[in-house]
């Protein structure tokens, strides 16, 4: 130990420098550190801190959005669901009918002829509601059908029939009237019924009608139309505070040359889009670290780009230097400052945690572990993230030592209940369960440390064996809630098993082999794709898929509490049964979107899909490194108003087809098999 380092502990050991009490957290405080701790890869911890405030108050925003990302980082997409649907409930209620466009537009597209369940007959406004999308339904048929005058009809005498007595109707079929009359280049009639709809009592500042205008000027795109275009969603903006607005106005400046206007919107749309997030800002970041100790490293992780790294005015301006300082690189200066406010007293554990990190970084291990012990000491439960790197380090950190430290029984149960909280909210970690286990041998629970450090050895076991695994492919998803898109990512599972008779034809997948909750589109998808890529294996890889027919195959689809449809989970299918086909493991570090179109035998299209800015949000929130996309869906990101370009370029790799896709995969050796 260092002789500044020895200085340091007698100066703990005098009153002036004396430990402050611990406060008890905010609940604003310990939102604003599960936020930390989720982002830092803490998500056990994470979950355990909130898991009280949730079960008491299931009606915050910011805590259900938060609470919903949890869930869905740790697989638990049954609650992730539950909890963006609880969120969009107690959001404040708009009139928006955009959402309800694009569900009539779906319903439109997969319709069937069928008697009707219910008949709705009485004049209620569900009731009217009902048939007038169903008449704005045939409207969309119509049109896909080339019969436009009659859709355009359909929608003037829904719009007519509702004009005087129900405003929502009557915008509802206005806009698909617009909607249509754009889709076949009609702008100019478009914004001419827009801008009448403006006009009429009740629409002048409709968000919907705003909205819809704002796009047809952009399209239409004359000098004139782009100033209209931009004080529509400057006006939105100063409404709502969606960060798509600052990225339309960007787009906007651009086309009109205006370089530094569009400079600047950008710049406030990358500051709101991390906001959306939930990112923390560096203010955000300094607060909850003054609170929760997390290593410079991952703290430096979190910040953005375009931050500067300045204190912000507020409490305890030293300590907030000292974090900063680190985060710069000035590690030195840093060390100095936390010298100078332990000696004026008033010290709290983490600030001997960060001033432990820094001894650590400078070769100090020992003075390091025992300043670590000394914050240790004065919390009531010892911070099971510190206790876990002092546990598995035994010979810096030797047991006599701990075990002293934990001699109070109090505190030892209080921590031991904390350590299996972090277990349990990290389930499937190894290191977690190993922890726990060391503790409760350190306390003298051997029967438990024996059986807790079974798993952890079991688990560790299963990590080494199976990540990544045959057959299990991620595959990213979209889910809706009253018209509004979150992109989740859930599981394909592929596998096959031995055909023992002779009668039991091998090399097939029948309907009652796929499991799950699949709709029947997406059920003759899957049959669809396995065929053309049995096909594709036999003709590229025919060495090692010459005992296809010995086996009969299985997939199974998760989330079976939600329906699955459509075809963009086709690239996941098809990379499913590759690795199955080829007893080749899949890795674990992406996600995959994309529709198949089988074009020959020896090459399969990876097509276009829908909502990949949505999906590319979806892989981020579940901390997926990558998402592989069709490269048709590249114009899609570069035009989208979701996510910015610099956040998409490093998290998407896009291919055109499934030679491609192998190759994102497999790596570029993938044809020396």
């Amino acid at each position: 130990m260092s002789e500044s380092a020895g200085e340091l502990f007698e100066l703990l050991g005098n009153e002036d420098a004396a430990f402050v009490e611990a406060q008890a957290w905010t609940f604003e405080q310990k939102l604003l550190v599960a936020r930390l701790l989720f982002h830092a890869g803490r998500v056990g911890e994470a979950d355990r801190l909130l898991r009280p405030l949730i079960r008491a108050d299931r009606d915050h925003r910011e805590l259900l959005k938060i609470w919903a990302q949890i869930k869905h980082t740790q697989g638990q997409l049954t609650e992730a669901v539950h909890a963006f649907a609880r969120l969009h409930a107690v959001e404040p209620q708009t009139d928006s009918v955009l959402g309800a466009i694009g569900e009539i537009h779906r319903c439109a597209q997969f319709a069937t002829k069928r008697e009707p369940e219910l008949d709705l007959v009485a004049d209620s406004a569900i009731a009217r509601m009902h048939r007038a999308r169903s008449e704005l339904e045939s409207a969309f048929r119509l049109a896909a059908a080339q019969k436009f005058t009659s859709a355009i009809k359909v929608c003037d005498a829904v719009a007519d029939r509702h004009r005087a007595f129900d405003a929502q109707i009557y915008k509802l079929a206005c806009l698909v009237k617009c909607i249509l009359l754009e889709s076949v280049g009609q702008l100019d009639r478009a914004i001419e019924a827009l801008e009448y709809l403006g006009r009429t009592r009740g629409f002048e500042l409709d968000n919907d009608r705003m909205i819809t205008l704002a796009g047809a000027y952009e399209r239409r795109g004359t000098h004139d139309d782009l100033g209209r275009a931009m004080k529509l969603f400057v006006h939105l903006f100063e409404r709502t505070r969606s960060a798509e607005y600052l990225s339309r106005m960007a787009r906007l400046a651009e086309r009109a040359g205006l370089k530094e206007e569009a400079a600047e919107f950008d710049r406030q749309f990358m500051t709101a889009f991390h906001e959306e997030q939930g990112e923390l800002e560096i203010r955000e970041i300094l607060e909850a670290a003054l609170l929760r100790w997390v290593p410079i490293a991952t703290l430096r992780e979190l910040l953005h780009s375009e931050e500067p790294l300045d204190a912000p005015p507020g409490h305890d301006q030293d300590r907030k230097r000292a974090i900063l300082l680190a985060l710069r690189g000035e590690h030195r200066e840093s060390e100095s400052v936390w010298r100078t406010i332990i000696s004026r007293g008033g010290v709290r554990p983490e600030d001997l945690k960060y001033l432990a990190e820094l001894l650590e970084g400078n070769g100090d291990v020992k003075g390091a572990h025992k300043l670590l012990l000394a914050a240790l000491s004065e919390e009531e439960v010892a911070d099971g993230f510190v206790l876990g790197r002092l546990l598995a380090d035994p010979e810096r950190a030797p047991a006599e030592n701990l075990r002293a430290l934990f001699s109070d029984r109090e505190k030892a149960e209080h921590t031991l209940e904390g350590l299996r909280h972090m277990a349990k909210g990290n389930q499937l970690s190894p290191e977690s369960w190993s922890t726990l286990a060391r503790f409760e041998r350190l306390i003298g629970r051997d029967d438990d440390a024996e059986r807790h450090t079974k798993k952890a050895t079991a688990l560790e076991r299963v990590h080494s064996r199976s990540t990544p695994r045959i057959g299990h492919v991620q595959v990213a998803a979209i889910y809706e809630f009253k018209g509004k898109k979150h992109g989740l990512v859930h599981e394909i599972w592929a596998n096959r098993y031995a055909v023992n008779s002779k009668d039991d034809e091998g090399g097939q997948l029948d309907e009652a082999s796929i499991f799950g909750n699949v709709a029947h589109d997406m059920m003759r998808d899957i049959q669809n794709v396995f065929v053309a890529v049995r096909v594709f294996v036999q003709q590229k890889f025919p060495h090692l898929v010459e005992d296809l027919d010995r086996y009969r195959y299985v997939l199974k689809v998760t989330k079976d509490d939600e329906p699955s449809g459509g075809v963009s989970a086709g690239a996941a299918v098809a990379l499913a049964f590759l690795s199955v086909f080829l007893q080749k493991s899949v890795p674990n570090h992406f996600a995959i979107t994309g529709s198949l179109v089988a074009d020959s035998s020896s090459e399969i299209r990876i097509n276009r899909v829908a909502d990949i800015d949505h999906k590319v949000l979806g892989t981020y929130h579940r901390k997926v490194p990558l998402l592989i996309a069709p490269a048709e869906n590249r114009v899609d990101l570069e035009l989208s108003h979701v996510v910015p370009r610099s956040f998409w370029e490093s998290r998407v790799a896009f291919a055109r087809n499934l030679t491609q896709v192998m190759k994102l995969v497999f790596g570029d050796d993938v044809w020396e098999w």
